[in-house]
């Protein structure tokens, strides 16, 4: 597989403008937020800006009853918090962007920037009108397109080729704001949500020097920031998985199962039922490949067989099946881990 980074040039590294560097709150979660996180930090050792607070979601759902101890937190999460406490930076707290607490604290540390990367709430006008600091969104797609909460799936879903990272200037509309800078990257033909999510994470990080280039004279200096107003006649918007249609539809291709299986993991893993329906089986990114020659069809979604090289089930193609390296079985609310759902279902293989 050819590396994304050669499609992009070296950047040149910009100097700050004078000994009041650019001061910035990162707010965010997950792979996209702690990338940003190490963006700026290195940033800030060149002395290209002042990290002055972080605002995790985690600690905003905290502030909302959600209290998760945080060692259920997924990895990023506890990274994040991990390098906040080795730099020794401010952690926010709130009920999130929009509550007083947070605007208290915006009012007193005075950021020239808020810099968002992954967030589950939408901007309120006197956030972004009756404060000074600068909004900018990193959005994981090519702004217009793909708009909505998970641009790494619904650019798989939409068959797309390639995809990208846009910093923008936040409006009250949900990624409509105007286009400060933007990178492209391509989409292969195996990835699934997770690889594309670290793949734009990692271009993400890349730009935050670019990112400053650009910000820091409007900050300082009083330059107009460049910027392009994104065209609505091209954009486009996608809904947050939902898990009402997760169910697998075995009347599809081979190939569009695939496509869906890999859109939707890591996050809303889709399922067959199994065992008349007492137990699910959660299927990740899946390849279909040739049947055996000579074997009988089976009915669509029935295991076939599983092995070290993983899981194979039946489609609506007899000559084609699929292969799932990822999967759990569910029983109730109660998911297996991998090894767990290998020894059950190869004990229930005679009843499936």
């Amino acid at each position: 597989m050819p590396s994304f980074q050669s499609t992009f040039t070296t950047l040149q590294i910009p100097q700050p403008l004078n000994d009041n560097p650019v001061k910035i709150i990162l707010c965010g979660y997950g792979p996209l937020g702690l990338a940003l996180l190490k963006g700026l930090l290195k940033a800030q050792d060149q002395g290209l800006c002042q990290i002055v607070g972080v605002f995790r979601w985690s600690d905003a759902l905290r502030q909302n009853s959600y209290k998760l101890p945080e060692f259920f937190l997924e990895s990023a999460e506890a990274e994040i918090a991990k390098l906040c406490s080795e730099h020794q930076l401010h952690k926010l707290q709130g009920k999130g962007l929009n509550s007083y607490a947070f605007m208290t604290e915006l009012l007193h540390l005075k950021p020239d920037m808020v810099l968002i990367g992954s967030w589950g709430e939408k901007l309120k006008a006197h956030l972004l009108n009756d404060t000074k600091a600068l909004f900018i969104n990193c959005h994981p797609s090519l702004l217009p397109a793909h708009r909505g909460p998970n641009p790494y799936a619904s650019v798989i879903l939409n068959n797309e080729t390639e995809t990208g990272v846009t910093f923008h200037r936040m409006s009250e509309i949900i990624d409509a704001g105007p286009i400060i800078l933007q990178s492209r990257l391509p989409v292969y033909p195996d990835d699934d949500g997770g690889s594309i999510r670290e793949r734009c994470s990692e271009v993400a990080q890349s730009l935050i020097p670019e990112l400053l280039s650009l910000v820091t004279p409007t900050r300082m200096v009083g330059t107009a920031l460049k910027e392009k107003i994104q065209d609505k006649a091209i954009a486009s918007y996608f809904s947050a998985l939902s898990a009402d249609d997760a169910r697998i539809n075995w009347t599809v291709s081979p190939h569009e199962l695939s496509r869906i299986l890999r859109a939707r993991f890591p996050w809303a893993m889709a399922y067959t039922p199994i065992l008349m329906s007492q137990l699910r089986l959660y299927l990740g990114p899946a390849k279909a490949i040739e049947n055996n020659p000579g074997r009988e069809p089976d009915k669509p979604g029935r295991v076939i067989s599983i092995d070290k090289t993983g899981l194979y089930l039946s489609t609506q193609v007899p000559k084609q099946q699929l292969r799932v390296q990822n999967y759990a079985v569910s029983i109730g609310s109660l998911k297996l881990s991998q090894r767990l759902s290998t020894l059950l279902l190869k004990l229930l293989k005679p009843f499936l």
